[in-house]
């Protein structure tokens, strides 16, 4: 069956700040992301699950070395305590009753034994080489370790679980269901360059293909998120401190 997601945005206050790596010589430059985040869900009476708040940590530090004008090595690693509403790591139960998680960050779970592999906390790790050919054309060939949303997902607006959306139909995610209906709403105070506290608000409604309950509630969020490398604080994408998006898949 084909899935659709139709989605629409309404952003208010705009700002549009510009981010640069902190560069530690002309060809080494690093960059680290702290964000901890707290969410409180109270949901439907025959959600099944209870009404309960948790938090998480996650910190994504970043390294890139470019030796030459043609070559690059990148490295993105992972490191968090918590999985907030996503699961209860040591119970191995969801805490949340929703197919899409509340907070699509790299938490305790996503970052120990990555794919199943035995790898933990190295997010990403590749070489590129770029190749020049006549008439300014070039062919990049990069082999390694790569998040195939780098290259696929280009929106510039909902894609940092960390500054913007936190819910996955909002960043890079698949749904595992029949029908979801989810709105939210985020309003982010940027505090100088370095540190910006964002409340977050979330409503969700989940119809599962196997039948059953359809849970259905409220997330309510708080979060923090420290970039102490980059000036200012954000991405390359504009900012803006209240944004509403909502979305139907179907």
């Amino acid at each position: 069956m084909r899935r659709r997601t139709i989605v629409a945005s309404l952003a208010l206050l705009a700002l549009a700040p510009l981010a640069a790596a902190y560069n530690v010589t002309d060809k080494l430059s690093v960059n680290a992301v702290l964000a901890g985040a707290g969410q409180c869900q109270r949901l439907s009476e025959d959600a099944g699950f209870d009404d309960e708040c948790e938090g998480a940590l996650s910190v994504g530090p970043e390294i890139s070395l470019r030796p030459t004008d043609n070559d690059g090595l990148f490295m993105k690693f992972g490191f968090a305590t918590g999985n907030g509403l996503n699961t209860n790591a040591e119970e191995g139960r969801l805490r949340s009753p929703f197919a899409l998680v509340t907070w699509a960050a790299d938490l305790e779970d996503d970052v120990e034994n990555i794919n199943g592999r035995s790898r933990d906390y190295l997010l990403t790790a590749w070489y590129k080489h770029t190749f020049e050919f006549r008439n300014d054309r070039t062919l990049g060939a990069t082999l390694g370790i790569i998040d195939s949303t780098d290259y696929l997902d280009e929106n510039a607006y909902a894609n940092d679980e960390y500054t913007q959306f936190m819910n996955e139909v909002f960043v890079n995610g698949n749904q595992d269901l029949d029908k979801t209906q989810v709105a939210e709403i985020y309003y982010r105070l940027v505090m100088g360059d370095h540190v910006a506290p964002t409340a977050d608000i979330q409503y969700m409604k989940d119809e599962m293909k196997e039948g059953g309950d359809d849970p259905e509630g409220w997330i309510l969020g708080l979060r923090a998120t420290g970039n102490f490398l980059t000036i200012p604080l954000g991405s390359t994408a504009p900012v803006y401190p209240i944004v509403v998006r909502f979305a139907h898949t179907i």
